[in-house]
């Protein structure tokens, strides 16, 4: 009868490993979407409203940011913000 030791191996203190902060950390980490959605460099972008959208704020300065962005606490230049609903939030605070 062959004996599958990878299997045995992988399966040693399952319950340990699956527990612990570094596994919940991994998991969570692992669901995370990096993906910028555009960069603003004049009042001409137009940013989508949908919530999770990422923008990447070049020119903060109010003439240079679309109504739409609304007023950001603490925007700086190449911030990125991230669609909060009906509002944007700084994703660098």
């Amino acid at each position: 009868m062959p004996i599958n030791l990878i299997s045995n191996i992988a399966q040693k203190n399952r319950a340990a490993n699956v527990s612990s902060e570094a596994f919940f950390y991994l998991v969570d980490t692992a669901n995370i979407d990096y993906r910028i959605s555009g960069i603003q460099n004049n009042v001409s972008f137009i940013p989508d409203l949908t919530p999770g959208k990422k923008y990447i704020i070049r020119n903060p300065n109010p003439p240079n940011l679309h109504p739409s962005f609304g007023t950001i606490d603490g925007l700086g230049t190449n911030d990125i913000v991230i669609a909060i609903l009906v509002h944007f939030l700084s994703m660098l605070m």
